[in-house]
């Protein structure tokens, strides 16, 4: 798995307002007494969430976690997701999330083998990631630019992307979904769709280079939540299918 923790992509995603979606998800689905979040990074998002859900304690694993110092509420875990097995047993956790990861992973499958294992029967995850089908990636492929979220290039971020627009970060970026495609292997893998959301990008101020063009995009980008298909990310609502 490529490294998460740091991204140029944390820095301009807005942590408050994917808190908000998450916690809302998981209150609208009852009430946790455990929560596992894959690819926690410093524990910022995860802090968030556990203060909603009222718990004292929250497990965490992500690859870079020797790079951080957790807060004592946080029990984190270094870990490759890739190679690696969660350190959990089975059908231990009620409520897992997954937001922004499964798209840097290099096998997802192995991914969603491991959040099935450890995921309670009755409990829920909540898994988002951009879409590669989204309305401006419609748009600027009849242009013939690059989609964004995706990357030609390990070493050079922006190459043959729409310049009027600044999204870079994305070299780590290895496995986009539509989300016919997601909703596909989430079957394969027997995590039965709970609830779907289309989101907007999020922080639009720093996803784009003018403020103007902001204002025109930013309530578009909203209309097209509407349209899971067509949004800028997706956020899935799963358990564990009976099959």
């Amino acid at each position: 798995m490529e490294e998460v923790l740091g991204t140029t992509e944390k820095e301009w995603t807005d942590p408050y307002w994917r808190i908000e979606r998450v916690a809302k998800l998981f209150g609208d689905q009852g009430s946790p007494t455990n929560l596992l979040d894959i690819g926690c990074g410093d524990g910022t998002v995860t802090g968030r969430i556990r203060k909603v859900l009222h718990l004292d304690l929250v497990d965490g694993v992500d690859l870079l976690a020797d790079r951080v110092v957790p807060p004592s509420w946080l029990r984190l875990v270094k870990l490759d997701i890739d190679k690696e097995d969660l350190p959990y047993s089975d059908s231990s956790f009620e409520a897992i999330y997954c937001g922004e990861l499964i798209e840097h992973v290099y096998d997802p499958d192995h991914l969603l083998d491991e959040i099935y294992r450890v995921l309670a029967p009755t409990g829920l995850c909540i898994l988002t990631t951009p879409n590669l089908a989204s309305w401006p990636n419609r748009l600027t492929l009849t242009m013939g630019f690059q989609p964004f979220f995706t990357s030609v290039s390990l070493r050079h971020e922006g190459v043959g992307k729409l310049k009027l627009v600044g999204v870079q970060g994305h070299r780590a970026h290895i496995r986009v979904f539509t989300l016919g495609a997601l909703k596909e292997l989430l079957v394969l893998h027997n995590l039965e769709i709970v609830k779907l959301e289309g989101w907007e990008i999020g922080t639009l101020d720093a996803y784009l280079k003018s403020r103007l063009l902001g204002w025109i995009v930013e309530p578009i980008d909203k209309f097209f939540t509407k349209f899971p298909s067509l949004a800028s990310r997706i956020a899935v609502v799963v358990k564990r299918g009976t099959v």
